[in-house]
């Protein structure tokens, strides 16, 4: 009977860590941005940034720009991507929903529907990806949406 009270231990420990672990998807879309040339910057500060480091319910704000990866004439393309983590899918829809800011940016998204539909919405635009909300500001802004839709394929 201990044996099998170890073992149930053991596994509900394996669980929860994974759990823990398994919740963000931060780590998937830093390594998209980066492959595509964003780099994490630090001190970086927007409007989308400075309104999320205030809420609860987001865990953390990372800044990515390409500035280095581009030369000359091309630093007039800089882009500026915001990617906001959240405990939850659920919660990265209320906040985007309470964001005038975050409405700003993104338009033309229908807000009908259950939360779910919506952030299945968020996702097929390349807006989020798991528990993580991707603001691009700049003129590639484009370019960084595929990338995370491709993330999300």
């Amino acid at each position: 009977m201990k044996k099998l009270l170890k073992l149930g231990t053991l596994l509900l420990v394996f669980a929860l860590l994974f759990n823990l672990v398994a919740c963000s998807s931060f780590n998937r879309v830093q390594k998209a941005l980066e492959d595509a040339g964003y780099k994490l910057v630090e001190n970086e500060e927007n409007d989308a940034s400075k309104e999320a480091e205030e809420s609860e319910k987001v865990t953390e704000v990372y800044v990515f720009t390409n500035k280095d990866s581009l030369e000359g004439i091309e630093k007039l393309n800089t882009t500026l991507v915001t990617v906001i983590e959240f405990k939850s899918t659920k919660e990265l829809v209320e906040y985007f929903k309470e964001s005038n800011t975050l409405q700003g940016i993104v338009k033309d998204l229908e807000e009908e529907g259950t939360i779910k539909e919506f952030y299945e919405e968020l996702k097929d635009e390349g807006f989020a990806c798991g528990n993580c909300l991707i603001i691009p500001l700049g003129l590639d802004g484009e370019r960084v949406l595929n990338v995370i839709e491709e993330l999300n394929d």
